[in-house]
Parts: C-alpha cells; sequence; structure tokens
C-alpha cells in the first residue's frame, strides 16, 4: 500500500505545470535584452574568429593573404561609438593591421582607445589587463606615452588591483636606461606606496615572491626550514635532516 503523504505527493505532481526547462537560448535571449550592444558584440566576435579560421588555412597556401581585421574594423568602430568597451580594446588591439606600415597612425589610434576606455569606462572590468597592455605597447608608445597613460589610469580607476598594476607598470616604464633624477624619484615613491598602501593585491604578492626567491632561494644558499607531516602523520621539520642528502619529491593530482 502507497502511503498516503506520497499519494497526495504524486497527486500534486500530476496536476502542477512543468517548470518550462532553461535553455541556452532562452539565456542568450534574456542576456540580449540586458545588453543588447554586448549581444551584437558577441554576435560579430564569432563572424570575426570564422574569418581568421579561414584566413590562417588562407595563409598557408599564399603568406600574403590578407588578414581580416581591415573588413570588420568599421563593425567594431560603430559598437565603440555606441559605448561598448570590449570593442574599444578590440581597435586598440587590431590597430596596426588596419593602418599597416604607417607607425603614425597606428599609435594615434592606440593612444585614443586606450584614453576612452580609461576615461569612458573606468569601472570596466577590462580595465584589470589594461596596465600590463600598455606597458607591453614598446613598438609603437614611447615612455611618455605609457606613463601619461598609467597615470591617467591611476587617477580614475578606484579598483585597488588595477591601482596597484599602474604604480608596477609605471616603476617599470621609469627604470629605462634615460630615467632622470626625477623618474628616478618617482619610481621610489611608487614603490613605497605599493609597499604600504597596497598589501595582498596580486601585484605586491607576486613582489614579495620574487623578493623572498632572490634572497632565500638562490643556489648555495641554506634551504629555508618548513614543518610538515609524512605519511603516518609525524610531524617533521627539515632541519632535522641537517647535514644528511634529502630528496624532496612534490607531486599531485591534476
Amino acid at each position: 500500500m502507497v502511503p498516503s503523504f506520497l499519494m497526495l505527493l504524486l497527486a500534486g505532481t500530476a496536476s502542477a505545470p512543468a517548470a518550462a526547462p532553461v535553455t541556452v537560448a532562452a539565456v542568450q535571449e534574456k542576456s540580449a535584452v540586458q545588453d543588447p550592444l554586448q549581444s551584437e558584440f558577441a554576435a560579430l566576435m564569432d563572424e570575426y574568429r570564422t574569418a581568421m579560421k579561414a584566413w590562417s588555412k588562407a595563409r598557408q597556401e599564399d603568406p600574403k593573404a590578407p588578414r581580416p581585421a581591415p573588413q570588420f574594423w568599421d563593425r567594431f568602430a560603430a559598437l565603440a561609438d555606441k559605448g561598448h568597451s570590449e570593442s574599444l580594446l578590440w581597435l586598440a588591439q587590431n590597430a596596426a593591421y588596419k593602418f599597416d606600415g604607417n607607425k603614425k597612425e597606428i599609435t594615434a589610434k592606440k593612444l585614443e582607445c586606450y584614453e576612452k576606455l580609461i576615461t569612458q569606462h573606468s569601472k570596466s572590468p577590462l580595465l584589470q589587463m589594461l596596465p600590463q597592455m600598455i606597458a607591453g605597447e614598446k613598438k609603437y608608445l614611447v615612455s611618455g606615452d605609457m606613463d601619461r597613460l598609467l597615470s591617467l589610469l591611476l587617477s580614475k580607476s578606484e579598483d585597488r588591483e588595477v591601482q596597484a598594476a599602474c604604480l608596477d607598470g609605471l616603476t617599470r616604464v621609469l627604470s629605462g636606461t634615460s630615467a632622470t633624477e626625477s623618474d628616478k624619484k618617482r619610481v621610489e615613491e611608487y614603490k613605497a606606496r605599493l609597499d604600504k598602501e597596497y598589501e595582498g593585491t596580486s601585484v605586491v604578492n607576486r613582489m614579495r615572491a620574487e623578493e623572498f626567491k632572490k634572497n632565500n632561494l638562490q643556489v648555495g644558499m641554506v634551504a629555508p626550514d618548513f614543518t610538515h607531516r609524512d605519511v603516518e602523520g609525524v610531524e617533521f621539520k627539515l632541519s632535522d635532516y641537517r647535514g644528511k642528502v634529502v630528496l624532496l619529491d612534490f607531486w599531485g593530482f591534476w
């Protein structure tokens, strides 16, 4: 005999309308309603990736086959003009293909796109990757351009990770062979700010790791002591084996 509570449950289930399944199409439709520019960008990126795959195959027969970026330029530019941040970043990344060989125009377009990203989209998550991108534009941007962009981003962003990355980028940009006394002074100021104000950020964590490696993990140095437990749960210290040959085997599962 079926228990009464189960019968009630079955009866209730039969009479209640089934919930409509959540499909990928439904999620995409909802996303498109919420952000039509992002939906348009995603569709355009799909087209661009398809064109890039075709170009990769074509250049196997013709190494001089033109890249597809110039063909898509106006459409991405139109999205950027409507206020879409990722389209601006795409323009900055592909300016060299649009203005092939014209360094002056490439530089001008990159500067324009980066400045718009910083001033018009200061709270965009994209800005987290911007300091590294700007500092890596040595082919087209001089140190003065990078200094100005990183300083502008530092003043506009409220994200501590972005701010720390800007300070780190500035210390690198200003530490070149042509650094002036003023540049060297700024480098020391930025390093002090990183040390004092940005503890816990990925930039400072990396700096701490590099400093520890330099001071403790060089060939010929005494290995840093540590405490651990063996497979039987017995605690031991590396220093317990001082004077003996020790093989450390680090392994794991991925």
